[in-house]
């Protein structure tokens, strides 16, 4: 694992998050969008998705919290990166909400757990 880099883009879910940055990378012409959903498959662990919810209009308040938080899991399934839904705040039809990592990231992550207090 090296050392790490995060960084934010403006989008409607953890999905289309790559579809925004492969289409920006291949706006260049460098690369083609088979190329660019490549590199990301390689090169992206998590995208995580924070949503805001604005209710000041009706004299509420501005949050965000995180909705959706999906792992990159290296290959490619069609033309697209392939992803594991890790963590969703609501139920879905497709899934119930909740921490449902797979076992590779459950791995990576057990370095970083607490002991007993």
């Amino acid at each position: 694992m090296g050392a790490g880099t995060m960084s934010t883009t403006h989008s409607h879910s953890a999905s289309s998050t790559m579809d925004r940055l492969a289409s920006r990378v291949a706006q260049g012409g460098v690369v083609t969008i088979e190329e660019a959903y490549r590199q990301i498959a390689h090169n992206i662990s998590l995208l995580v998705h924070v949503e805001l919810t604005d209710d000041t209009w009706r004299g509420g308040l501005r949050q965000r919290r995180i909705s959706e938080i999906r792992q990159l899991t290296g290959g490619v399934d069609g033309d697209r990166p392939s992803t594991h839904l890790t963590w969703q705040a609501r139920s879905t039809s497709a899934a119930p909400a909740g921490f449902t990592p797979d076992v590779t990231l459950l791995g990576e992550l057990a370095r970083f757990r607490r002991g007993p207090t």
